[in-house]
């Protein structure tokens, strides 16, 4: 069974899965619906990301589908049988968090077997473009800041934090274990973040769904 733990705050709308045994995305997303009662094509969510494959981060739409589904995982995590063994809130609110810690970790060279799945007004897109609709480029550069200078405390080195490398326009989806995803973030002059892009059809990609890897 899960530790009892406190309910989430007000403005959660993430929330962390410690996994019972490896998944991929799509089959996280299977069970997590089969625990919550969700239709085959409902998306409370918006972002779903197994950075490694017994952990997932999900963001929801809101934090009462938040909150509705910590609490439907909650009673059966941990149980024999459920594929969730535990879980918590998520260390960032909304979207557009998450994708910059997302872009942030990828240009501290951190490696990913996976890019995060992302859904606007209930339809799939890609990554890239979801970074474009939502991350500002004050935004990524917060996180790179939080990042490197957690990173040179952790150390106790004296010399500063490393620089992050510089960010690379194109997305690449690498199919073999350990390959490091590319930071995609491109540097549009007067970025700016977003609630909805402004034509949905230029958010989707060729065929409505956005890229996704099968490893």
């Amino acid at each position: 069974m899960t530790l009892e733990q406190p309910e989430l705050s007000q403005s959660a709308t993430s929330l962390l899965f410690k996994l019972a045994s490896k998944q991929t995305q799509e089959a996280f997303i299977f069970n997590l619906h089969n625990i919550c009662g969700y239709w085959p094509k409902q998306r409370p969510y918006n972002f779903v990301h197994l950075p490694w494959k017994q952990l997932a981060v999900v963001n929801f739409v809101s934090n009462e589908e938040c909150v509705f589904c910590f609490h439907m995982v909650q009673r059966v995590a941990g149980t024999p049988g459920c594929p969730i063994a535990d879980l918590r809130e998520g260390m960032h609110t909304g979207l557009h968090e998450n994708l910059a810690y997302f872009c942030a970790k990828c240009s501290m060279k951190s490696v990913y077997e996976t890019l995060p799945l992302v859904w606007v007004s209930n339809q799939e897109v890609t990554v890239e473009m979801a970074v474009r609709m939502f991350v500002t480029e004050e935004l990524l550069q917060s996180f790179v800041e939080k990042l490197t200078g957690r990173r040179a405390r952790s150390s106790g080195s004296g010399h500063g934090s490393a620089r992050p490398r510089a960010p690379v326009p194109e997305m690449k989806a690498p199919k073999s274990k350990g390959n490091k995803i590319p930071m995609f973030y491109s540097q549009i002059p007067n970025a700016t973040a977003v609630s909805e892009p402004p034509y949905l059809s230029d958010a989707v990609a060729p065929g409505g769904s956005a890229l996704v890897i099968n490893l």
